[in-house]
């Protein structure tokens, strides 16, 4: 696949805003004719790299505001990477790894917690049963607690919802789960040590993203929806770095399918703010969920099989998110250096 390159744009300012109009609108090269890029296609790339930094700035410990977008530091956006989310990350560390390591006793936990996908309701069963276990499973027991929870007004199902294709399509077989949710089970189980598939090689993408690939191109040059997921994918360095764009990825994994299809979800909602006339399918003009900063200091662990535990540094004082920021000569004027 040939791609022709625009003159590789100047190194930003710090903190520069995050998508500056440009005059001209970039050309998508993709097999047998052009995609036809939007302006939110630019915004696709900012946005990624400015969310990615916010991440690290938090996760350094930096004092907020953590970014100069309006809309960023406003609204609530999900992580760049899918698996540094608040959820996954609850789910990898207090729910997969942590138990009994049975694999049916990790396919169970693993389920019943993405049934629901709330932490809230995951502790409630904690706090009802002591350790979840499949063995110890009585779905009477589980039915009077979480509909007890339900009869008082609570919420107990996250708003979220509403691989290999052979574990695809497993998991698409059972009642209820669609192709879509029947791939972020697929995803999250691969965070185990059950399955071990690459996030390269298998994308579904759900509403938001479609609705997001829309906005971003007025034309996908004869690809799917999947085949545009894969391109972005495949030129990330080359998007990133004709746009003048540092990307902090993650200890040195590149964005993956799955990443790339998220991106796509958040940039159709943040466009609705930044892009109000380039609108989508469904019409949305608003963006509900405010962000709202966690007390405790951030911090991340992953599937270990992804050998990224070992990189981690608590305050990463020489990544390039520090330079994005100006962080570096602003930790040592905190400390009195």
């Amino acid at each position: 696949m040939s791609m022709p390159r625009r003159q590789p744009a100047p190194d930003p300012p710090e903190q520069a805003p995050v998508c500056d109009p440009k005059s001209e609108v970039p050309h998508v090269w993709v097999r047998l004719s052009p995609a036809e890029p939007t302006e939110v296609y630019e915004t696709y790339w900012r946005f990624a790299a400015e969310r990615q930094a916010i991440f690290f700035r938090r996760l350094a410990g930096l004092p907020g505001p953590w970014t100069s977008d309006p809309i960023l530091a406003r609204y609530k956006f999900t992580n760049v990477y899918r698996a540094s989310d608040r959820v996954s990350q609850y789910l990898i560390r207090h729910v997969i790894y942590r138990g009994k390591q049975e694999p049916a006793e990790i396919f169970f936990r693993t389920i019943l917690f993405k049934l629901f996908n709330r932490i809230d309701t995951w502790e409630r069963l904690e706090t009802a049963f002591g350790e979840v276990t499949y063995t110890g499973y009585k779905f009477e027991h589980y039915d009077r607690v979480l509909t007890s929870a339900m009869d008082k007004g609570e919420r107990i199902y996250s708003a979220a919802y509403i691989m290999p294709a052979e574990v695809f399509e497993r998991l698409r077989s059972y009642p209820s789960i669609g192709g879509f949710l029947a791939y972020q089970f697929a995803t999250d189980l691969n965070y185990s040590p059950l399955i071990n598939f690459s996030e390269r090689e298998f994308v579904v993408p759900g509403p938001g993203a479609l609705n997001g690939i829309r906005k971003c191109f007025r034309s996908l040059g004869g690809l799917s929806d999947v085949e545009m997921i894969r391109v972005m994918a495949d030129r990330q360095e080359e998007a990133f770095r004709d746009l003048g764009l540092s990307f902090p990825t993650l200890w040195g994994r590149p964005l993956q399918l799955i990443d790339c299809q998220n991106l796509f979800c958040e940039v159709d909602k943040y466009a609705r703010v930044r892009h109000p006339d380039v609108r989508g399918a469904t019409g949305r003009t608003r963006i509900k969920q405010h962000f709202a900063p966690a007390l405790e200091r951030l911090s991340v662990w992953y599937p270990p099989k992804w050998g990224l535990n070992e990189r981690i540094v608590e305050a990463p004082m020489g990544h390039p998110s520090y330079d994005l920021l100006g962080a570096q000569g602003t930790a040592r004027e905190q400390s009195g250096r």
